[in-house]
This record gives C-alpha cells, sequence and structure tokens, in this order.
C-alpha cells in the first residue's frame, strides 16, 4: 500500500481543499513567553469612541499618583476596526507588569464606563505586542495570554 494515492485528494473525485484557514493553536504558536522581558498592560476595548479617551485619562492618572517612579506612558493603539488597546509601558518583566494589572484591577473606577464584558486586560511582552499588530487581531494573543500567564 505504500503507492496508495491519497484518498481525499482531487485526483480521486473529491472536492479540492478549501484554503487554509490558520486556526487560533497555529497563531499562537508566534507568540513567546519570556518572563524577563519588558511588558506592557493592555486593556483591549471594542472600538475607539469618546469613551475609550476617559479610559485612558482615568489610567494615565492612576500609574501617575500609584506608579510615578516607574515613568509608565500610556497609549492609544488602534489594532483594527473593531479592537482598541489603551497600554501602559513598559515594565521590566512580567512580574512587575502583573503587580501594575492587579492594582488596576482592584480600582474599579478605571472601568466606571464600561461593563465587565467589554473589555479584557492582559499583560503581553514587547516582542508579543509587535505581533499582534503583525496579526491585526487580539484573539490569538488571549487564547496564549491564558495558557502562558495563568
Amino acid at each position: 500500500a505504500n503507492g496508495a494515492a491519497n484518498p481525499a485528494s482531487p485526483a480521486n473525485g473529491a472536492p479540492p481543499p478549501a484554503m487554509p484557514t490558520v486556526s487560533a493553536n497555529e497563531k499562537t504558536k508566534g507568540f513567546t513567553y519570556d518572563p524577563k522581558e519588558q511588558h506592557y498592560f493592555v486593556i483591549a476595548i471594542p472600538g475607539l469612541e469618546s469613551r475609550a479617551m476617559g479610559l485612558k485619562a482615568a489610567l494615565n492618572d492612576f500609574s501617575t499618583f500609584k506608579f510615578n517612579s516607574l515613568n509608565l506612558s500610556i497609549n492609544m493603539d488602534l489594532l483594527n476596526q473593531k479592537e482598541v488597546a489603551v497600554v501602559a509601558k513598559s515594565f521590566q518583566n512580567a512580574t512587575q507588569a502583573k503587580i501594575f494589572m492587579n492594582t488596576v484591577k482592584a480600582t474599579p473606577e478605571i472601568f466606571r464606563e464600561y461593563k465587565a464584558n467589554e473589555y479584557q486586560i492582559w499583560i503581553i511582552s514587547a516582542s508579543n505586542y509587535n505581533k499582534l499588530f503583525t496579526d491585526h487581531t487580539m484573539v490569538p494573543y488571549e487564547a496564549f495570554y491564558k495558557t502562558s500567564y495563568r
């Protein structure tokens, strides 16, 4: 049976294979976990709207009052038409970013304009953040984050 044709091949009357789709699992392969790398804190929100500016301002005030010594910059990056990242950078490593993230989570006033299901919070390494903008979507990183940072 060494020379047997693949029964699913088009030559045997089967339909040609569909255009390949990249599964979330395959997309997460490009991400790397390095807790010693420089990290960012991200609040992922749907779209650029007026309340996004309020969220950015609240995060900026929070970082100034609670983490002033880190000299963080707070930015808003448009990933695509439906996803915006409010980003605090830069932390020396994942541990420092995680401390910031946990303190933000304990400060609900930052999110007063949003319902809990309207945003996601995570930390990300600088190199993975760059990949996010190559992919133009946060979905694969969310899966990677859940398996790597928990």
